[in-house]
């Protein structure tokens, strides 16, 4: 497996709202990141967000750019091989894989790991699939990519939100700007203004300012490999929830 910048996409935040406390991993690395770079960190297999490192000040805590505010200890984060690690598994000499919203990557190794009880924010999002790409997947993927409870996408029109069936998209080929495919992601960070996600344009925006109606670069993991086991992703069916 590799990383396909193809699967780098924005996702439209929904919802923001408080859950109450959890057991944060804060992680220091052993090189600073590049500018724009952050880790790949997710609830789910589906979709990894893009966590940018510590450059957002405030009246204690100056940059440090070698940090990562991650997130609870159940999440993942991929690693430079392309398995995947909860972040409670971390530990000195894991690399990590690191990307920025134009997909240059690079590789980073962890310093330190230290779990901290801090206030925590849930964050639903979708990622929405333009008819004219369900039909170019469709070709190169085939049925399977949407078909079924291996799917995770919701085909529907756009504007009535009418569910589609993969077996009546053949209808729209001539009608492609009516129809989509939308997938729900969501994922748990720390409440903090030191906790930047990164935007479609690049940009880190503190979870203090982020807001519905924005979009952040998240890694959407191709559906044909939804399951995991021991960190690798491999072809079959899993419903995370």
């Amino acid at each position: 497996m590799e990383f396909v910048l193809k699967h780098l996409h924005p996702v439209k935040i929904k919802e923001i709202k408080p859950i109450g406390n959890g057991d944060r991993v804060c992680l220091d690395m052993m090189s600073n990141f590049k500018s724009g770079h952050g880790l790949l960190v997710g609830s789910y297999n589906r979709s990894l967000f893009l966590i940018h490192c510590e450059t957002m000040p405030n009246q204690f805590v100056s940059k440090r750019p070698a940090r990562v505010n991650a997130g609870p200890v159940s999440m993942y984060v991929l690693c430079s091989n392309f398995t995947t690690k909860y972040l409670n598994e971390l530990k000195p000499g894991d690399a990590l894989f690191t990307v920025d919203s134009k997909g240059k990557t690079s590789v980073n190794t962890v310093a330190r790991s230290k779990i901290e009880p801090r206030p925590m924010l849930l964050i639903r999002g979708t990622h929405r699939i333009r008819g004219s790409v369900i039909f170019k997947l469709l070709y190169s993927e085939g049925q399977d990519y949407f078909n079924g409870y291996r799917s995770i996408f919701h085909l529907k029109e756009r504007k009535t939100g009418k569910p589609i069936s993969v077996l009546d998209v053949e209808k729209y080929r001539n009608k492609q700007t009516n129809i989509c495919a939308d997938l729900d992601v969501e994922t748990i960070v720390q409440d903090a203004e030191t906790v930047p996600l990164v935007c479609r344009d690049g940009r880190p925006k503190s979870m203090k300012q982020l807001k519905p109606g924005d979009r952040i670069m998240a890694y959407i993991q191709n559906p044909e490999l939804q399951s995991r086991h021991f960190g690798m992703a491999y072809e079959g069916f899993c419903l995370e929830r």
